[in-house]
């Protein structure tokens, strides 16, 4: 099995909760499935910090100037995953690629900007939009860690329970 993950969140110069728990993961993962090999895709050029550490896990940079129309995870991520010759890509948080090339997961943790007060809807909330309605129709699964967020995607997107 050829996993491959964005983990941009991962090699961030400062991790946060979707960082530490994909370590927590792909640790756990890579330790339980020594013969499955783990890409792990990020955009950090710099020297990266000692973290998914095992020998089935190699941190891959993907790099492409600038990020007009948030081209590296809508085409770039999911180009690399089919190149790389990928069984599963997975985007853990909130997004989902444009194109869908190899079988991929997406986790949705929240629908909150879709709850804050707004009058027009900006660029950035029609684009996290966009890509939930993405993701309910074209990925493979979604992982959700709540039940209201599940429920969310089911009755206002559409989503298969």
């Amino acid at each position: 099995m050829r996993i491959t993950l964005d983990a941009r969140t991962v090699y961030r110069s400062t991790r946060r909760g979707t960082g530490k728990n994909l370590i927590d993961l792909y640790g756990h993962v890579a330790k339980l499935r020594p013969d499955w090999h783990i890409l792990a895709y990020h955009r950090n050029g710099g020297e990266l910090p000692d973290v998914l550490n095992e020998p089935n896990v190699e941190p891959k940079l993907i790099e492409m100037p600038g990020d007009r129309f948030q081209a590296w995870g809508r085409w770039r991520l999911p180009m690399a995953a089919w190149r790389d010759g990928a069984d599963l890509l997975h985007c853990p948080a909130n997004h989902c690629p444009t194109w869908m090339p190899v079988p991929t997961i997406v986790t949705i943790h929240d629908l909150i900007p879709l709850d804050l007060p707004r009058g027009r809807k900006s660029n950035e909330l029609h684009q996290f939009e966009q890509s939930i309605k993405t993701a309910v129709k074209r990925a493979r699964a979604i992982i959700t860690p709540s039940q209201y967020t599940r429920s969310r995607l089911i009755k206002e997107f559409g989503g298969d329970e």
